[in-house]
């Protein structure tokens, strides 16, 4: 595969977990923002950083990737239907908006220097079963 080319693809497997709002601690005279150690939202950012790793490992193209240039990133969530759901699409929480932002900065590092590269951005959620609840992330040069 050339990877300037064709971009990359890969599917993240599990419950993708929206990047929640920043706590607040005053210790003093000084704020800290901060999120909590236990929240899900970092087990979900590591997950989503080692599919891509592994990934660019088994397609042989960790050294060739180009991290120059502009991007165009499209993810699409898979999450699991309530029970009592009979809506068509996923129009309720999780965002898309908050889903998002864990991917992308999952991803600054090692696809990208600076998230600001990314120009196009194309997000979807859609239902399906439990066990094949995750992300499907596609990368590719402009």
């Amino acid at each position: 595969m050339d990877p300037d080319a064709d971009g990359i693809s890969f599917f993240v497997p599990g419950k993708p977990v929206p990047q929640p709002r920043h706590r607040v601690a005053v210790r003093g005279r000084y704020a800290t923002a901060y999120i909590p150690r236990d929240h899900p939202i970092h087990k979900w950012k590591r997950h989503v950083a080692a599919c891509a790793v592994e990934r660019l490992k088994a397609w042989e193209i960790d050294e060739a990737w180009d991290m120059a240039g502009a991007f165009n990133v499209n993810v699409n969530f898979y999450l699991q239907r309530p029970k009592r759901n009979k809506k068509t699409h996923p129009t309720g929480k999780p965002d898309v908006d908050n889903l998002l932002k864990g991917v992308m900065d999952s991803l600054t590092g090692l696809l990208w220097p600076d998230d600001s590269q990314v120009v196009s951005l194309l997000s979807k959620k859609a239902w399906i079963s439990p066990k094949d609840a995750g992300a499907m992330i596609t990368v590719w040069h402009e």
